[in-house]
């Protein structure tokens, strides 16, 4: 598969052993570093599993006894212990972990911890199943969006499901990880692909793109695609993921779904030309959503390429 860009991995400095702590009395236990070849370096459609090996250390690490039971089996879903940014360390220093990354894929090309794999919420236990070379033996630290987040419960319960044991959930996640300065690597979005995270100039200046840019858009869940045909042409044929906001609903549909809009660039296109898509880009460009861009002829180069659709059954007529 081609890559769709690179990874920038910003490392910053493990959080040292306090000097203070004292360890008489206690037991250490010593764990042994086993080196996980192959290193992540491809952006995959949102079909696929994304996979990064965890950060290999050339010598043992030696873990307080009061963390040994993060590293036990469990016997039942109910036994996943919920853990925060101290524990979550622990485990990602002793580097006999694997994050797991429950956010959507698109999330997880932005940015991530450092070494994690992408298991979305709500991949099936078989297909997980296909990364044993890389989970096996490893405490599987699975994380979302922190505590108001239950993705990460849902992986962990398939992770479990696959006949994985070693698993916790880091409750505290992705917020927790990144206040504390913890190791991430970010997306690094290809030179040739910018202008379309840019605002538009004016109403009247919105770029126009082609089947290779809304491609790229698509496979790195990086834009709204918004289809403005009617209703019955939507549920006829369409790109799949896509959103139907008619133009002729414009009106009363944008302002609900405006903070969506928001978020990220936004691709309008309808089932024939550009003319309805270009009214509404630049309806959304009034609305104050500039970061929108036009997809002329989305349909035809779409099917065409036998890109994912959604289409009605043969015996549905227009």
């Amino acid at each position: 598969m081609k890559k769709k860009g690179e990874i920038k991995t910003e490392i910053s400095s493990r959080a040292g052993q306090d000097k203070n702590m004292t360890f008489i009395n206690s037991a250490i236990v010593i764990i042994s570093v086993i080196a996980v070849a192959g290193v992540f370096f491809g952006i995959k459609s949102s079909s696929s599993l994304q996979s990064a090996p965890a950060v290999s250390q050339a010598q043992p690490y030696s873990v307080d006894s009061r963390y040994s039971h993060l590293f036990r089996d469990v016997n039942s879903t109910a036994e996943i212990l919920k853990i925060h940014i101290d524990e979550a360390k622990v485990l990602f220093e002793s580097n006999m972990a694997v994050f797991v990354d429950a956010r959507s894929i698109g999330e997880y090309n932005q940015s991530h911890i450092q070494g994690a794999v992408s298991i979305p919420a709500g991949t099936p236990p078989a297909k997980i199943k296909e990364m044993k070379p890389l989970l096996n033996n490893k405490v599987l630290v699975s994380y979302c969006h922190g505590t108001s987040c239950h993705l990460a419960d849902k992986t962990a319960n398939s992770l479990f499901d696959a006949g994985y044991r070693k698993i916790v959930i880091f409750f505290g996640g992705w917020p927790e990880w990144t206040q504390a300065a913890m190791p991430v690597e970010e997306y690094k979005i290809p030179e040739k692909f910018l202008p379309l995270y840019q605002e538009a100039p004016s109403a009247g200046a919105i770029k126009k793109i082609n089947l290779e840019q809304a491609k790229f858009l698509y496979d790195n869940a990086a834009a709204h695609f918004v289809d403005v045909d009617t209703v019955e042409n939507f549920n006829y044929m369409r790109i799949r993921g896509s959103h139907s906001v008619p133009l002729e609903m414009f009106g009363e549909m944008v302002p609900k779904y405006k903070v969506f809009m928001l978020q990220k660039p936004v691709v309008v296109f309808c089932h024939k030309g550009s003319e309805k898509a270009k009214k509404a880009a630049e309806s959304l460009y009034n609305e104050g959503i500039k970061k929108v861009l036009i997809f002329p002829d989305a349909i035809m180069y779409w099917d065409r390429a036998n890109l994912p659709m959604i289409k009605a059954s043969d015996n549905v007529k227009r």
